[in-house]
């Protein structure tokens, strides 16, 4: 009975994983749909997704009260959220969709490195692998893109966005140890928004009702639900795995991209993204034996 309710569990936790990553895919489209400033974005963005946050928890009845030690972390971890969140965008604004989700995807390699100095976990053969699996899979995924001509400032920012995420995973995976996900998903989305509010007034920029509803949308749904099904599934799911399965996003990214954006799908992409997914399912069989044993 008990490991049937692991199983149970742990199932609900990957499908809770998964949806986040398609959700958080999307979120890239967003980033050509706006002509706003990336920071605009997530201010807006960051805002609503609180404000919906705390609308369910009003009516669930869920605390969204904190210790004060608490308080101070969440809001370091929501600066950490704001920066990634908004290198992401700027990336994706000044290169292309592709680009930001490939140099995002290198994340799940800070996860490891971190994890291992740090000692948060042993260094494991398959974890090595399953790691080189997702790489050549992402690579396959992008070969067809020149990263040789891509602006170097866009991949510096890709690639601090991806390292802002594998320590706020990290730190995240602390904080629901002993607070509700979606109560730690509230504070990090208000700070986030709070962080950079004061940065708008540099701007002379007012949205129009169109982008209102855009960044409601990318808030409400792309943000306040995926955040809250991320940080849920990291109550069972070890960071590394929610790291490697975060790497399925470029290849959920850039399928839409395909559809939405009229961008190329060719068979190499196709190869890579089988890749990812294999990785992907050979870490969730590892993670749900380790939780049933």
């Amino acid at each position: 009975m008990v490991k049937r309710e692991l199983i149970t569990s742990s199932q609900a936790a990957f499908l809770s994983l998964h949806g986040a990553v398609l959700l958080l895919a999307l979120c890239a489209l967003f980033a050509k749909w706006l002509t706003l400033p990336a920071l605009y974005i997530v201010v807006g963005r960051s805002l609503f997704a609180a404000l919906a946050l705390f609308t369910f928890c009003r009516f669930t009845s869920i605390p969204i009260s904190i210790t004060r030690p608490l308080l101070f972390k969440l809001a370091a971890s929501g600066l950490l959220l704001a920066l990634h969140w908004w290198s992401f965008f700027y990336t994706i604004q000044i290169s292309s969709v592709t680009l930001g989700l490939l140099t995002f995807a290198c994340f799940p390699l800070f996860v490891g490195i971190i994890s291992v100095a740090f000692k948060l976990q042993k260094f494991k053969i398959t974890t090595f692998i399953q790691a080189l699996l997702c790489i050549l899979g992402i690579y396959l995924v992008v070969s067809t893109q020149s990263l040789i001509t891509a602006d170097l400032t866009a991949l510096m920012y890709g690639l601090f966005s991806a390292f802002s995420f594998a320590v706020l995973t990290l730190f995240n995976k602390l904080f629901v140890k002993s607070s509700a996900p979606i109560t730690v998903a509230f504070w990090q989305n208000l700070f986030s928004g709070l962080w950079l509010f004061p940065v708008l007034f540099l701007y002379q920029i007012l949205p129009t009702n169109d982008e209102l509803i855009l960044i409601a949308i990318l808030g409400i749904v792309f943000t306040a639900l995926a955040h809250s099904l991320l940080l849920s599934s990291l109550q069972l799911i070890s960071a590394f795995t929610v790291s490697l399965t975060l790497t399925l996003e470029p290849l959920y990214g850039i399928a839409a991209a395909w559809v939405f954006l009229d961008e190329q799908l060719t068979i190499l992409m196709c190869v890579g993204g089988v890749l990812i997914i294999l990785a992907n399912y050979w870490a969730g069989r590892e993670q749900v034996t380790e939780l049933i044993n």
